[in-house]
């Protein structure tokens, strides 16, 4: 009858299930030289299969989880999100042929180390010896070997022939670290603690410019750390923490910047204080605050609008925060796409209105309407929201026409189109189509019109104008009509 074995220090998880799938007699794996397949194959499937089984105890599973699989390392970035390590506990199984014969002798079988499959560890930190993939003595894949055969293999003379070659220190201490960190007592975190406690370290080495890391400076600290070995740190060119950053990138940062898993430990735990924010994440949130404000109380079309008005903060969020303030743009429909600067635009209204102005033909009237038709036939002009914008609401104020100025260029038109005898009020309303109630007061004013004297003192074309424009009234008894002759004053 075959007996449940005991599960051993640092033993990787699968490795527990190939010695169980051994012992009850599944042998098709090796003798079919095939790659085994698992189903329970990571913590959250675990998890899922305690739930099923309805056991009683949720420490059971927790303990499991953390003493076997890679969840002391992935609790500390992604804090207790162990969904996300199903598709980082990929089963390579490199094994020390050192720890194969010491785990014999103490343990009376040999078994896959966790701390040995983590991303880019290639030596042991125990035994110094280069991690490897099939077996010194039969040369069989790991993954094929049984559990038995190990005890077989390690008495082979092969076996005490294999290769040591020298193991760089900085990779031993890369090993040590991680090794160090499986087997670290678990903490509970605070969501993003960790990143705090890096940026306190990154602060210490001069490798911070405000909440984000100094990928430049990283890069340049990593190299002169890793000189010489087969470690690599490639940097990524989005911010180094974002959730895009392989975890095997991830630990390599910690390790150049702590060196030292008791170190990394300690910084944590300082970030469990009660009250505890840094200098730069004070700065960060303060400058977040002032954007949110500016961007839910004002209307802007673009980006170069927020720039012209707050050209330092938009500035400082963009390099230290580039992420979350590009998602917060975008989010209030801004773009980065260049435009004509307000005073060109303002320029453009004026050269619009003009050409209304000027038309051959029967006046027509400028309204702020026409002027926005016209500038949406323009590529490089705004389309929409033009009373947003202080210096263009300003000119579109000062360019539209009061309905007694046009009023007065209708009638001195029609006036100048009839007889000097034909200059009456029927024929003027029949020309113009201004009610009488309206065309009567402008014909008393100007009523000396009517005499044959065609009056020029309102220029015909608006260019002679400055803006504003007053519009000067010949010197007569008769009382103005109502209302303003201000061009900018729509009635």
């Amino acid at each position: 009858m075959h007996y449940i074995p005991r599960v051993f220090p640092d033993e990787l998880y699968i490795s527990i299930f190939n010695r169980l799938r051994h012992l009850f007699g599944d042998m098709s794996t090796p003798k079919g030289r095939s790659k085994p397949k698992h189903r329970v194959d990571n913590s959250r499937t675990l998890k899922q299969l305690h739930a099923e089984l309805k056991l009683d105890s949720e420490v059971l599973i927790e303990d499991f989880n953390w003493g076997h699989t890679f969840d002391p390392l992935l609790h500390y970035p992604h804090s207790n999100s162990v969904s996300r390590s199903s598709g980082f506990t990929k089963y390579s199984s490199v094994m020390c042929p050192d720890c194969i014969r010491d785990d014999i002798k103490l343990h009376g079988v040999a078994y896959v180390h966790r701390s040995h499959n983590f991303p880019k560890i290639n030596f042991c930190h125990i035994h110094s010896t280069q991690l490897q993939h099939s077996c010194s003595s039969c040369s069989r894949s790991h993954l094929l070997h049984t559990t038995s055969e190990y005890y077989e293999c390690s008495n082979s003379p092969l076996h005490e022939l294999s290769i040591k070659p020298t193991a760089p220190p900085i990779e031993l201490e890369h090993a040590k670290f991680i090794h160090d960190l499986l087997n670290s007592k678990k903490t509970s975190i605070k969501a993003g603690s960790i990143t705090q406690a890096i940026l306190n370290r990154a602060i210490e080495l001069g490798l911070n410019q405000g909440i984000a890391l100094d990928i430049n400076a990283v890069a340049v600290h990593a190299e002169a750390v890793l000189s010489g070995t087969s470690l690599t740190l490639v940097v990524p060119s989005r911010r180094i923490l974002s959730n895009g950053v392989t975890l095997e990138y991830y630990f390599l940062i910690i390790f150049v910047l702590f060196k030292d898993a008791s170190r990394f430990l300690e910084y944590v735990n300082t970030c469990q204080s009660k009250g505890f924010t840094s200098q730069a994440y004070s700065e960060l949130k303060e400058k977040r605050t002032r954007l949110n404000n500016i961007l839910m109380h004002c209307t802007y079309n673009d980006i170069q609008e927020l720039f012209s008005d707050h050209f330092e903060l938009i500035k400082w969020l963009k390099k230290n925060d580039p992420c979350q303030t590009s998602r917060k743009l975008k989010k209030y429909n801004l773009t980065s796409k260049p435009r004509t600067s307000d005073e060109n635009v303002a320029g453009e209204i004026l050269k619009l209105a003009k050409e209304i102005y000027s038309c051959e033909g029967m006046p027509i009237r400028v309204t702020a309407k026409r002027i926005t038709e016209g500038l949406k036939s323009r590529k490089s002009l705004p389309t929409k929201k033009l009373q947003g914008r202080p210096k263009l609401a300003q000119a579109l104020k000062n360019t539209v026409e009061s309905t007694h100025h046009y009023y007065i260029r209708l009638i001195l038109w029609a006036a100048s189109n009839l007889g000097i005898h034909e200059r009456k009020i029927n024929q003027l309303k029949a020309l113009t189509g201004i009610p009488t109630a309206r065309l009567q007061p402008v014909v008393e004013y100007f009523g000396w019109l009517i005499g044959g004297c065609l009056v020029t003192s309102l220029p015909r074309n608006i260019s002679e104008l400055s803006v504003p424009v007053t519009w000067s009234l010949p010197n007569t008894s008769s009382s103005p009509p109502p209302g303003d002759l201000i061009l900018g004053i729509t009635k």
